[in-house]
Protein backbone atom coordinates (compact mmCIF):
# COMPACT_ATOMS: atom_id res chain seq x y z
CA UNK A 1 0.00 0.00 0.00
CA UNK A 2 2.82 2.36 0.91
CA UNK A 3 4.47 1.79 -2.47
CA UNK A 4 1.23 2.58 -4.29
CA UNK A 5 0.86 5.85 -2.35
CA UNK A 6 4.40 6.81 -3.32
CA UNK A 7 3.66 6.02 -6.97
CA UNK A 8 0.45 8.08 -6.84
CA UNK A 9 2.33 11.01 -5.30
CA UNK A 10 5.01 10.77 -7.98
CA UNK A 11 2.32 10.82 -10.67
CA UNK A 12 0.59 13.82 -9.07
CA UNK A 13 3.86 15.77 -8.76
CA UNK A 14 4.70 14.97 -12.36
CA UNK A 15 1.23 16.08 -13.46
CA UNK A 16 1.26 19.32 -11.47
CA UNK A 17 4.57 20.13 -13.08
CA UNK A 18 2.99 19.61 -16.48
CA UNK A 19 0.04 21.89 -15.56
CA UNK A 20 2.48 24.61 -14.51
CA UNK A 21 4.49 24.09 -17.69
CA UNK A 22 1.31 24.46 -19.75
CA UNK A 23 -0.30 27.53 -18.22
CA UNK A 24 2.23 29.62 -16.30
CA UNK A 25 5.76 28.71 -17.34
CA UNK A 26 5.48 30.00 -20.95
CA UNK A 27 4.62 33.50 -19.70
CA UNK A 28 7.42 33.50 -17.13
CA UNK A 29 10.01 32.23 -19.60
CA UNK A 30 8.90 34.73 -22.25
CA UNK A 31 9.16 37.64 -19.81
CA UNK A 32 12.61 36.52 -18.68
CA UNK A 33 13.91 36.09 -22.23
CA UNK A 34 12.60 39.46 -23.36
CA UNK A 35 14.02 41.19 -20.28
CA UNK A 36 17.47 39.67 -20.74
CA UNK A 37 17.88 39.65 -24.54
CA UNK A 38 17.48 42.09 -27.41
CA UNK A 39 14.73 41.59 -29.97
CA UNK A 40 13.13 43.76 -32.61
CA UNK A 41 10.06 45.56 -31.28
CA UNK A 42 8.02 46.25 -34.40
CA UNK A 43 5.62 44.39 -36.67
CA UNK A 44 7.93 43.19 -39.42
CA UNK A 45 5.22 43.24 -42.10
CA UNK A 46 3.76 46.72 -41.46
CA UNK A 47 5.77 48.63 -44.09
CA UNK A 48 8.66 48.32 -46.53
CA UNK A 49 11.25 49.77 -44.15
CA UNK A 50 10.36 47.26 -41.44
CA UNK A 51 10.54 44.43 -43.97
CA UNK A 52 14.05 45.56 -44.98
CA UNK A 53 15.14 45.91 -41.36
CA UNK A 54 13.84 42.42 -40.64
CA UNK A 55 15.78 41.02 -43.60
CA UNK A 56 19.01 42.57 -42.29
CA UNK A 57 18.25 41.15 -38.82
CA UNK A 58 17.62 37.69 -40.32
CA UNK A 59 20.83 37.85 -42.34
CA UNK A 60 22.98 39.08 -39.46
CA UNK A 61 21.86 36.33 -37.09
CA UNK A 62 21.53 33.71 -39.88
CA UNK A 63 17.99 32.93 -38.71
CA UNK A 64 16.89 31.31 -41.95
CA UNK A 65 19.90 29.00 -41.87
CA UNK A 66 19.23 28.20 -38.20
CA UNK A 67 15.64 27.32 -39.11
CA UNK A 68 16.71 24.92 -41.85
CA UNK A 69 19.37 23.33 -39.64
CA UNK A 70 16.92 22.87 -36.74
CA UNK A 71 14.24 21.36 -38.96
CA UNK A 72 16.80 19.07 -40.61
CA UNK A 73 17.98 17.87 -37.19
CA UNK A 74 14.38 17.24 -36.12
CA UNK A 75 13.71 15.21 -39.27
CA UNK A 76 16.96 13.31 -38.65
CA UNK A 77 15.91 12.58 -35.05
CA UNK A 78 12.57 11.23 -36.19
CA UNK A 79 14.17 9.14 -38.95
CA UNK A 80 16.84 7.68 -36.66
CA UNK A 81 14.21 6.89 -34.05
CA UNK A 82 12.11 4.96 -36.56
CA UNK A 83 15.05 3.29 -38.29
CA UNK A 84 16.80 2.07 -35.13
CA UNK A 85 13.63 1.55 -33.09
CA UNK A 86 14.60 4.26 -30.57
CA UNK A 87 11.21 5.76 -29.76
CA UNK A 88 12.75 8.37 -27.43
CA UNK A 89 14.44 10.01 -30.44
CA UNK A 90 11.21 10.12 -32.44
CA UNK A 91 9.28 11.44 -29.43
CA UNK A 92 11.85 14.17 -29.02
CA UNK A 93 11.42 15.04 -32.70
CA UNK A 94 7.62 15.13 -32.39
CA UNK A 95 7.85 17.43 -29.37
CA UNK A 96 10.35 19.66 -31.17
CA UNK A 97 7.93 20.09 -34.09
CA UNK A 98 5.19 21.09 -31.65
CA UNK A 99 7.12 23.23 -29.17
CA UNK A 100 7.15 26.45 -31.28
CA UNK A 101 3.40 26.66 -30.53
CA UNK A 102 4.51 28.19 -27.23
CA UNK A 103 5.74 31.15 -29.28
CA UNK A 104 2.13 32.33 -29.31
CA UNK A 105 2.54 33.33 -25.68
CA UNK A 106 5.20 35.87 -26.63
CA UNK A 107 3.83 39.32 -25.83
CA UNK A 108 5.66 41.22 -28.57
CA UNK A 109 5.02 42.79 -31.95
CA UNK A 110 7.95 40.91 -33.49
CA UNK A 111 7.07 37.27 -34.21
CA UNK A 112 10.47 35.90 -33.13
CA UNK A 113 10.76 37.84 -29.87
CA UNK A 114 10.96 35.98 -26.57
CA UNK A 115 9.45 32.51 -26.82
CA UNK A 116 8.52 33.42 -30.37
CA UNK A 117 12.13 32.59 -31.28
CA UNK A 118 11.09 28.92 -31.23
CA UNK A 119 9.20 29.59 -34.46
CA UNK A 120 12.47 29.77 -36.33
CA UNK A 121 12.00 25.99 -36.77
CA UNK A 122 8.98 26.64 -39.00
CA UNK A 123 10.63 29.09 -41.40
CA UNK A 124 11.30 26.35 -44.02
CA UNK A 125 7.58 25.47 -44.06
CA UNK A 126 6.57 29.05 -44.76
CA UNK A 127 8.93 29.30 -47.72
CA UNK A 128 7.11 26.47 -49.49
CA UNK A 129 3.88 28.47 -49.61
CA UNK A 130 2.42 31.42 -47.67
CA UNK A 131 -0.57 29.16 -46.94
CA UNK A 132 1.41 26.03 -46.02
CA UNK A 133 0.99 26.43 -42.27
CA UNK A 134 -2.79 26.30 -42.78
CA UNK A 135 -2.61 22.81 -44.27
CA UNK A 136 -3.53 21.27 -40.95
CA UNK A 137 -6.70 23.31 -40.43
CA UNK A 138 -8.79 20.13 -40.31
CA UNK A 139 -7.71 19.89 -36.66
CA UNK A 140 -9.85 22.92 -35.81
CA UNK A 141 -13.06 20.97 -36.51
CA UNK A 142 -13.51 19.52 -32.96
CA UNK A 143 -12.96 22.96 -31.47
CA UNK A 144 -15.35 24.64 -33.92
CA UNK A 145 -18.00 22.02 -33.19
CA UNK A 146 -17.77 22.65 -29.45
CA UNK A 147 -17.76 26.42 -30.00
CA UNK A 148 -20.91 26.13 -32.11
CA UNK A 149 -22.65 24.17 -29.35
CA UNK A 150 -21.64 26.86 -26.86
CA UNK A 151 -22.87 29.64 -29.15
CA UNK A 152 -26.22 27.85 -29.48
CA UNK A 153 -26.63 28.32 -25.72
CA UNK A 154 -25.25 31.87 -25.84
CA UNK A 155 -21.85 30.94 -24.42
CA UNK A 156 -18.35 31.91 -25.56
CA UNK A 157 -16.12 28.97 -24.65
CA UNK A 158 -12.81 29.74 -26.40
CA UNK A 159 -10.56 29.55 -23.35
CA UNK A 160 -12.73 27.03 -21.49
CA UNK A 161 -12.47 24.48 -24.32
CA UNK A 162 -8.69 24.85 -24.44
CA UNK A 163 -8.36 24.42 -20.67
CA UNK A 164 -10.72 21.42 -20.81
CA UNK A 165 -8.48 19.62 -23.30
CA UNK A 166 -5.39 20.51 -21.28
CA UNK A 167 -6.87 19.16 -18.04
CA UNK A 168 -8.30 15.98 -19.60
CA UNK A 169 -4.97 15.36 -21.30
CA UNK A 170 -3.07 15.84 -18.07
CA UNK A 171 -5.42 13.57 -16.10
CA UNK A 172 -5.05 10.80 -18.70
CA UNK A 173 -1.31 11.31 -18.73
CA UNK A 174 -1.19 11.10 -14.92
CA UNK A 175 -3.21 7.87 -14.92
CA UNK A 176 -0.96 6.41 -17.58
CA UNK A 177 2.19 7.42 -15.70
CA UNK A 178 0.86 5.87 -12.49
CA UNK A 179 0.10 2.52 -14.15
CA UNK A 180 3.42 2.60 -16.01
CA UNK A 181 5.30 3.26 -12.74
CA UNK A 182 3.33 0.46 -11.05
CA UNK A 183 4.05 -1.99 -13.86
CA UNK A 184 7.77 -1.27 -13.72
CA UNK A 185 7.86 -1.30 -9.92
CA UNK A 186 6.08 -4.66 -9.59
CA UNK A 187 8.05 -6.06 -12.56
CA UNK A 188 5.07 -6.95 -14.73
CA UNK A 189 5.51 -7.33 -18.48
CA UNK A 190 2.48 -5.49 -19.84
CA UNK A 191 0.54 -2.61 -18.29
CA UNK A 192 -3.10 -3.77 -18.26
CA UNK A 193 -4.79 -2.26 -15.23
CA UNK A 194 -6.84 0.88 -14.59
CA UNK A 195 -6.72 3.31 -17.55
CA UNK A 196 -4.93 0.70 -19.68
CA UNK A 197 -8.20 -1.26 -19.78
CA UNK A 198 -9.62 1.55 -21.93
CA UNK A 199 -6.60 2.69 -23.94
CA UNK A 200 -3.39 0.93 -24.96
CA UNK A 201 -1.62 4.31 -25.08
CA UNK A 202 -3.12 6.62 -22.42
CA UNK A 203 0.09 8.64 -22.09
CA UNK A 204 0.22 9.37 -25.81
CA UNK A 205 -3.51 10.13 -25.85
CA UNK A 206 -3.01 12.43 -22.87
CA UNK A 207 -0.14 14.18 -24.63
CA UNK A 208 -2.24 14.65 -27.79
CA UNK A 209 -5.18 16.15 -25.85
CA UNK A 210 -2.88 18.31 -23.70
CA UNK A 211 -1.02 19.64 -26.73
CA UNK A 212 -4.34 20.30 -28.51
CA UNK A 213 -5.42 22.45 -25.58
CA UNK A 214 -2.12 24.35 -25.60
CA UNK A 215 -2.52 24.77 -29.36
CA UNK A 216 -6.01 26.29 -28.85
CA UNK A 217 -5.18 28.35 -25.77
CA UNK A 218 -3.66 31.53 -27.28
CA UNK A 219 -6.20 34.33 -27.54
CA UNK A 220 -6.30 38.12 -27.50
CA UNK A 221 -5.35 38.18 -23.83
CA UNK A 222 -2.37 35.82 -24.14
CA UNK A 223 -0.85 36.56 -27.51
CA UNK A 224 0.39 39.49 -29.53
CA UNK A 225 -1.71 41.27 -32.13
CA UNK A 226 0.56 41.12 -35.14
CA UNK A 227 1.71 38.94 -37.99
CA UNK A 228 2.82 35.40 -37.23
CA UNK A 229 2.50 31.74 -38.18
CA UNK A 230 -0.61 29.59 -37.69
CA UNK A 231 0.08 26.32 -35.89
CA UNK A 232 -2.28 23.73 -37.36
CA UNK A 233 0.16 21.98 -39.73
CA UNK A 234 2.96 21.47 -37.16
CA UNK A 235 0.46 20.18 -34.60
CA UNK A 236 -1.00 17.73 -37.11
CA UNK A 237 2.51 16.59 -38.02
CA UNK A 238 3.49 16.04 -34.40
CA UNK A 239 0.34 13.97 -33.75
CA UNK A 240 0.95 11.76 -36.78
CA UNK A 241 4.49 11.14 -35.54
CA UNK A 242 3.08 10.13 -32.14
CA UNK A 243 0.63 7.73 -33.83
CA UNK A 244 3.51 6.19 -35.81
CA UNK A 245 5.56 5.79 -32.62
CA UNK A 246 2.60 4.07 -30.93
CA UNK A 247 2.21 1.60 -33.79
CA UNK A 248 5.94 0.83 -33.89
CA UNK A 249 5.91 0.32 -30.15
CA UNK A 250 3.13 -2.25 -30.54
CA UNK A 251 5.11 -4.18 -33.14
CA UNK A 252 8.01 -4.41 -30.68
CA UNK A 253 5.73 -5.37 -27.79
CA UNK A 254 4.17 -8.19 -29.82
CA UNK A 255 7.62 -9.53 -30.64
CA UNK A 256 8.76 -9.24 -27.03
CA UNK A 257 5.71 -10.51 -25.11
CA UNK A 258 3.86 -12.50 -27.75
CA UNK A 259 0.49 -13.95 -26.69
CA UNK A 260 0.27 -11.85 -23.52
CA UNK A 261 0.41 -8.58 -25.42
CA UNK A 262 -1.73 -9.97 -28.27
CA UNK A 263 -4.54 -10.73 -25.82
CA UNK A 264 -4.23 -7.25 -24.29
CA UNK A 265 -4.31 -5.68 -27.78
CA UNK A 266 -7.48 -7.59 -28.74
CA UNK A 267 -9.36 -6.49 -25.63
CA UNK A 268 -8.26 -2.83 -25.42
CA UNK A 269 -8.73 0.10 -27.80
CA UNK A 270 -5.72 1.68 -29.55
CA UNK A 271 -6.25 5.23 -28.24
CA UNK A 272 -9.92 5.25 -27.22
CA UNK A 273 -12.92 2.97 -27.88
CA UNK A 274 -14.42 3.11 -31.37
CA UNK A 275 -17.20 1.14 -33.14
CA UNK A 276 -15.90 -1.97 -34.93
CA UNK A 277 -17.06 -0.74 -38.34
CA UNK A 278 -15.13 2.49 -37.85
CA UNK A 279 -11.98 0.64 -36.81
CA UNK A 280 -12.23 -1.46 -39.97
CA UNK A 281 -12.66 1.68 -42.03
CA UNK A 282 -9.64 3.37 -40.43
CA UNK A 283 -7.49 0.37 -41.39
CA UNK A 284 -8.52 0.42 -45.06
CA UNK A 285 -5.07 1.73 -46.20
CA UNK A 286 -3.54 -1.48 -44.81
CA UNK A 287 -5.92 -3.62 -46.86
CA UNK A 288 -5.45 -1.38 -49.88
CA UNK A 289 -1.64 -1.46 -49.87
CA UNK A 290 -0.73 -4.67 -48.04
CA UNK A 291 -3.87 -6.90 -48.05
CA UNK A 292 -3.74 -7.21 -44.26
CA UNK A 293 -5.17 -5.54 -41.16
CA UNK A 294 -2.09 -6.16 -39.03
CA UNK A 295 0.92 -3.90 -38.50
CA UNK A 296 3.91 -6.20 -38.49
CA UNK A 297 6.60 -4.18 -40.29
CA UNK A 298 7.96 -0.65 -40.11
CA UNK A 299 6.93 0.03 -43.70
CA UNK A 300 3.33 -0.75 -42.76
CA UNK A 301 3.44 2.03 -40.17
CA UNK A 302 5.23 4.44 -42.51
CA UNK A 303 2.74 3.97 -45.35
CA UNK A 304 -0.29 4.06 -43.03
CA UNK A 305 0.67 7.28 -41.24
CA UNK A 306 1.91 8.92 -44.46
CA UNK A 307 -1.39 8.07 -46.14
CA UNK A 308 -3.44 9.71 -43.41
CA UNK A 309 -1.11 12.70 -43.21
CA UNK A 310 -1.62 13.34 -46.94
CA UNK A 311 -5.39 12.84 -46.64
CA UNK A 312 -5.67 15.23 -43.69
CA UNK A 313 -3.47 17.83 -45.39
CA UNK A 314 -5.67 17.60 -48.50
CA UNK A 315 -8.85 17.98 -46.43
CA UNK A 316 -7.24 20.97 -44.71
CA UNK A 317 -6.46 22.51 -48.09
CA UNK A 318 -10.08 22.03 -49.17
CA UNK A 319 -11.36 23.58 -45.93
CA UNK A 320 -8.97 26.50 -46.31
CA UNK A 321 -10.03 27.03 -49.93
CA UNK A 322 -13.66 27.30 -48.79
CA UNK A 323 -12.93 29.68 -45.92
CA UNK A 324 -10.27 32.00 -47.35
CA UNK A 325 -11.27 34.05 -50.44
CA UNK A 326 -7.60 34.37 -51.48
CA UNK A 327 -7.52 30.70 -52.52
CA UNK A 328 -9.02 29.90 -55.92
CA UNK A 329 -11.91 27.46 -55.57
CA UNK A 330 -14.02 26.90 -58.72
CA UNK A 331 -16.94 25.59 -56.65
CA UNK A 332 -17.27 28.97 -54.94
CA UNK A 333 -17.07 31.16 -58.05
CA UNK A 334 -20.76 32.14 -58.12
CA UNK A 335 -20.84 32.59 -54.34
CA UNK A 336 -17.82 34.87 -54.51
CA UNK A 337 -19.38 36.88 -57.34
CA UNK A 338 -22.47 37.52 -55.22
CA UNK A 339 -20.31 38.58 -52.28
CA UNK A 340 -18.30 40.93 -54.51
CA UNK A 341 -21.47 42.58 -55.85
CA UNK A 342 -22.68 43.04 -52.28
CA UNK A 343 -19.43 44.70 -51.15
CA UNK A 344 -19.20 46.86 -54.28
CA UNK A 345 -22.67 48.17 -53.51
CA UNK A 346 -21.57 48.91 -49.94
CA UNK A 347 -18.43 50.65 -51.24
CA UNK A 348 -20.47 52.83 -53.58
CA UNK A 349 -23.46 53.54 -51.37
CA UNK A 350 -22.33 53.15 -47.76
CA UNK A 351 -23.43 56.10 -45.63
CA UNK A 352 -20.22 56.18 -43.57
CA UNK A 353 -16.57 55.97 -44.61
CA UNK A 354 -16.14 53.14 -42.11
CA UNK A 355 -18.75 51.08 -43.97
CA UNK A 356 -16.97 51.74 -47.26
CA UNK A 357 -13.62 50.90 -45.66
CA UNK A 358 -14.89 47.51 -44.44
CA UNK A 359 -16.30 46.75 -47.90
CA UNK A 360 -12.96 47.65 -49.52
CA UNK A 361 -11.04 45.35 -47.16
CA UNK A 362 -13.44 42.50 -47.93
CA UNK A 363 -13.07 43.05 -51.68
CA UNK A 364 -9.30 42.84 -51.31
CA UNK A 365 -9.68 39.23 -50.15
CA UNK A 366 -11.29 38.28 -53.47
CA UNK A 367 -8.20 39.46 -55.37
CA UNK A 368 -8.45 39.35 -59.18
CA UNK A 369 -12.13 38.41 -59.18
CA UNK A 370 -13.02 41.84 -57.83
CA UNK A 371 -10.85 43.86 -60.26
CA UNK A 372 -13.47 44.39 -63.03
CA UNK A 373 -15.93 45.74 -60.47
CA UNK A 374 -13.33 47.97 -58.85
CA UNK A 375 -12.30 49.42 -62.22
CA UNK A 376 -15.87 50.66 -62.72
CA UNK A 377 -15.73 52.23 -59.27
CA UNK A 378 -12.81 54.42 -60.41
CA UNK A 379 -15.40 56.55 -62.20
CA UNK A 380 -17.11 57.39 -58.90
CA UNK A 381 -17.53 61.07 -58.02
CA UNK A 382 -17.23 60.25 -54.32
CA UNK A 383 -13.65 60.77 -53.11
CA UNK A 384 -13.94 58.19 -50.32
CA UNK A 385 -15.24 55.52 -52.69
CA UNK A 386 -12.64 56.22 -55.37
CA UNK A 387 -9.67 56.40 -52.99
CA UNK A 388 -10.68 53.16 -51.26
CA UNK A 389 -11.12 51.43 -54.63
CA UNK A 390 -7.60 52.54 -55.62
CA UNK A 391 -6.20 51.30 -52.31
CA UNK A 392 -7.85 47.92 -52.86
CA UNK A 393 -6.43 47.65 -56.39
CA UNK A 394 -3.01 48.53 -54.96
CA UNK A 395 -3.22 45.75 -52.38
CA UNK A 396 -4.39 43.19 -54.96
CA UNK A 397 -1.16 43.98 -56.87
CA UNK A 398 -2.21 43.40 -60.48
CA UNK A 399 -0.27 45.78 -62.75
CA UNK A 400 -2.80 45.39 -65.57
CA UNK A 401 -4.88 48.14 -63.94
CA UNK A 402 -2.13 50.78 -64.22
CA UNK A 403 -3.12 52.65 -67.38
CA UNK A 404 -6.79 52.96 -66.48
CA UNK A 405 -5.90 53.92 -62.92
CA UNK A 406 -3.58 56.73 -64.08
CA UNK A 407 -6.08 58.01 -66.65
CA UNK A 408 -8.84 58.13 -64.05
CA UNK A 409 -6.72 60.32 -61.75
CA UNK A 410 -4.89 62.67 -64.13
CA UNK A 411 -7.46 65.44 -63.73
CA UNK A 412 -8.53 64.60 -60.20
CA UNK A 413 -7.87 67.37 -57.69
CA UNK A 414 -8.72 65.40 -54.55
CA UNK A 415 -5.64 64.96 -52.36
CA UNK A 416 -7.14 61.78 -50.94
CA UNK A 417 -7.45 60.27 -54.41
CA UNK A 418 -4.06 61.52 -55.64
CA UNK A 419 -2.25 60.13 -52.60
CA UNK A 420 -3.78 56.67 -53.04
CA UNK A 421 -3.13 56.75 -56.79
CA UNK A 422 0.55 57.61 -56.36
CA UNK A 423 1.04 54.90 -53.75
CA UNK A 424 -0.73 52.40 -56.00
CA UNK A 425 1.50 53.40 -58.93
CA UNK A 426 4.50 52.74 -56.71
CA UNK A 427 3.35 49.34 -55.45
CA UNK A 428 2.29 48.22 -58.94
CA UNK A 429 5.47 49.65 -60.51
CA UNK A 430 3.36 51.23 -63.25
CA UNK A 431 5.12 51.99 -66.51
CA UNK A 432 4.34 55.24 -68.34
CA UNK A 433 3.63 56.92 -64.99
CA UNK A 434 6.70 59.19 -64.96
CA UNK A 435 4.93 62.38 -66.07
CA UNK A 436 2.14 61.90 -63.56
CA UNK A 437 4.66 61.32 -60.74
CA UNK A 438 6.93 64.24 -61.65
CA UNK A 439 4.00 66.61 -61.85
CA UNK A 440 2.88 65.63 -58.36
CA UNK A 441 6.34 65.78 -56.77
CA UNK A 442 5.92 69.53 -57.25
CA UNK A 443 2.43 69.59 -55.72
CA UNK A 444 1.67 72.26 -53.12
CA UNK A 445 0.71 69.61 -50.54
CA UNK A 446 3.48 67.75 -48.72
CA UNK A 447 1.11 64.81 -48.38
CA UNK A 448 1.04 64.45 -52.17
CA UNK A 449 4.79 65.08 -52.49
CA UNK A 450 5.42 62.26 -50.01
CA UNK A 451 3.28 59.88 -52.07
CA UNK A 452 5.05 61.00 -55.25
CA UNK A 453 8.44 60.45 -53.58
CA UNK A 454 7.33 56.94 -52.67
CA UNK A 455 6.29 56.33 -56.30
CA UNK A 456 9.65 57.63 -57.55
CA UNK A 457 11.46 55.05 -55.44
CA UNK A 458 9.22 52.13 -56.33
CA UNK A 459 9.12 52.82 -60.09
CA UNK A 460 12.80 53.75 -60.34
CA UNK A 461 12.03 57.20 -61.79
CA UNK A 462 15.50 58.70 -61.25
CA UNK A 463 14.39 61.90 -62.98
CA UNK A 464 12.63 62.73 -59.72
CA UNK A 465 15.79 62.55 -57.58
CA UNK A 466 16.80 66.23 -58.11
CA UNK A 467 13.38 67.29 -56.82
CA UNK A 468 13.80 65.06 -53.76
CA UNK A 469 17.25 66.46 -53.02
CA UNK A 470 16.05 70.07 -53.27
CA UNK A 471 13.07 69.49 -51.02
CA UNK A 472 14.79 67.36 -48.38
CA UNK A 473 16.08 69.89 -45.83
CA UNK A 474 12.72 71.38 -44.94
CA UNK A 475 10.99 68.06 -44.36
CA UNK A 476 9.58 66.60 -41.16
CA UNK A 477 10.70 63.24 -39.79
CA UNK A 478 8.26 60.95 -41.59
CA UNK A 479 8.63 62.75 -44.91
CA UNK A 480 12.41 62.44 -44.59
CA UNK A 481 12.12 58.70 -44.07
CA UNK A 482 9.98 58.36 -47.23
CA UNK A 483 12.51 60.37 -49.26
CA UNK A 484 15.43 58.38 -47.81
CA UNK A 485 13.72 55.12 -48.77
CA UNK A 486 13.25 56.44 -52.30
CA UNK A 487 16.94 57.33 -52.59
CA UNK A 488 17.74 53.75 -51.68
CA UNK A 489 15.15 52.20 -53.99
CA UNK A 490 16.44 54.08 -57.06
CA UNK A 491 20.05 53.44 -55.92
CA UNK A 492 20.80 57.15 -56.20
CA UNK A 493 24.54 57.78 -55.98
CA UNK A 494 23.74 61.52 -55.99
CA UNK A 495 22.12 61.11 -52.57
CA UNK A 496 25.02 59.25 -50.92
CA UNK A 497 26.47 62.40 -49.33
CA UNK A 498 23.08 63.42 -47.96
CA UNK A 499 22.55 59.93 -46.54
CA UNK A 500 25.97 59.97 -44.87
CA UNK A 501 24.89 63.18 -43.17
CA UNK A 502 21.65 61.58 -41.97
CA UNK A 503 23.66 58.85 -40.22
CA UNK A 504 24.56 61.58 -37.71
CA UNK A 505 20.92 62.38 -36.97
CA UNK A 506 19.76 62.28 -33.36
CA UNK A 507 16.66 60.40 -34.53
CA UNK A 508 17.32 56.65 -34.59
CA UNK A 509 14.54 55.99 -37.12
CA UNK A 510 16.17 58.33 -39.63
CA UNK A 511 19.57 56.73 -38.98
CA UNK A 512 18.17 53.23 -39.58
CA UNK A 513 16.33 54.32 -42.74
CA UNK A 514 19.60 55.79 -44.04
CA UNK A 515 21.49 52.56 -43.27
CA UNK A 516 18.92 50.56 -45.25
CA UNK A 517 19.11 53.03 -48.17
CA UNK A 518 22.92 52.85 -48.23
CA UNK A 519 22.66 49.06 -48.22
CA UNK A 520 20.60 49.19 -51.41
CA UNK A 521 22.99 51.64 -53.07
CA UNK A 522 25.94 49.47 -52.04
CA UNK A 523 28.78 51.99 -52.39
CA UNK A 524 32.07 51.25 -50.62
CA UNK A 525 32.29 55.00 -49.91
CA UNK A 526 29.72 54.39 -47.18
CA UNK A 527 31.81 51.89 -45.21
CA UNK A 528 33.80 54.45 -43.11
CA UNK A 529 30.59 56.31 -42.24
CA UNK A 530 28.82 53.09 -41.27
CA UNK A 531 31.79 51.96 -39.17
CA UNK A 532 31.38 55.06 -36.99
CA UNK A 533 27.95 53.75 -35.99
CA UNK A 534 29.48 50.63 -34.44
CA UNK A 535 30.37 52.66 -31.36
CA UNK A 536 26.74 53.68 -30.80
CA UNK A 537 24.95 52.49 -27.68
CA UNK A 538 22.03 51.13 -29.70
CA UNK A 539 22.18 47.42 -30.48
CA UNK A 540 19.73 47.59 -33.39
CA UNK A 541 21.70 50.30 -35.22
CA UNK A 542 24.93 48.37 -34.63
CA UNK A 543 23.43 45.14 -36.03
CA UNK A 544 22.15 46.86 -39.18
CA UNK A 545 25.40 48.75 -39.71
CA UNK A 546 27.53 45.61 -39.32
CA UNK A 547 25.37 43.64 -41.73
CA UNK A 548 25.34 46.40 -44.35
CA UNK A 549 29.14 46.74 -44.11
CA UNK A 550 29.46 42.97 -44.66
CA UNK A 551 27.09 43.06 -47.64
CA UNK A 552 28.93 45.96 -49.28
CA UNK A 553 32.31 44.25 -48.78
CA UNK A 554 31.02 41.01 -50.30
CA UNK A 555 29.54 42.94 -53.22
CA UNK A 556 32.80 44.77 -53.88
Amino acid sequence: MRNRIILILLSVVFTLGLVFASLELPMLVDNHIQDSMNFLSFDQQSNELNINKTMLYFEYFHLKEIGYICLSLIILLIFLGFYFGKKSLSLLGAFAVFIPVFGHFALSMFFLAGLGFLRVIWIPFTEISPFFMHYGDVVYLPNKTLLSIGEFFGLSLNKEIAVFFILIGIILFMMGVYVWFSTKFFKNNVAKSFIYKISRHPQYLGWILWSYGVFLLPNKETMKNSWGYPDSFPWLLSVMIIVAISLLEEINMRKKYGAEYEEFRRNTAFMFPLPKWFKRFVKHPMVLFFSTNEFSKKRHVLVFTSYYTVVLVFISFVIFSFTDPRVQNPFLHSTKQKAIVKYIDQLNNGALRRQKDIAAMELEQYANLSIPYLMKTLKSKDDNTKSLAIRTLRNIKDASVCNELINSCIRDSSEMVLEEALRAIGVLNCKNSKDFILRNIQHSSQRIRDAAAYAIGKTGAKEGVPFLLRQFEGLGKFSKIIYIESFGNVKSTEAIGLLHGQLLSSDTDIVVASIVALCKIGSKRSIPHLEKLLAMNHWEVVVYAKQVINKIKVKE
